[in-house]
């Protein structure tokens, strides 16, 4: 079932070159930001439809001028994330800082004060008022 399968499965099922294989894996990598094994296929198959303008506008989603790699952050996303949680440049609460971390749930707590609970792939609870994530 499509609605279950990672890109990866879908190309290993379906493709039998290599070459289109890497390809693809390439591109979910890059574009995407994230492994071809973790990525849902109808994601990736919505993304580029969205996103690549259709059948006719995958040029969109190349390097080019028109393309949406152009629209780099300079100097990476992450500090976006760090002018959104530090109040000056010396004021920035590292230790509350978890980076690289894979989230796999944020689940809202029903106390009317605006809480969540977050929990990372290896099974650290977080207990939050604000949370910012950034890929």
């Amino acid at each position: 079932m499509l609605d279950q399968s990672t890109v990866y499965e879908v190309l290993i099922d379906k493709c039998s070159l290599d070459e289109a294989i890497d390809e693809i894996c390439f591109f979910v990598q890059t574009v995407l930001a994230t492994d071809p094994r973790e990525c849902s296929f109808l994601f990736f198959l919505h993304y580029v439809f969205v996103w690549g303008g259709g059948v006719n506008g995958m040029h969109l989603l190349g390097d080019g001028p028109d393309g949406l790699q152009a629209l780099k952050v300079k100097g990476g996303t992450e500090q976006i994330s760090r002018k959104l949680i530090c109040k000056g440049e010396n004021d920035c609460p590292s230790s509350n800082i978890m980076l690289g971390c894979k989230v796999v749930s944020i689940d809202s707590i029903s106390d009317n004060q605006g809480r969540v609970i977050v929990t990372t792939a290896d099974g650290v609870i977080i207990h939050s008022k604000h949370v910012v994530l950034a890929m």
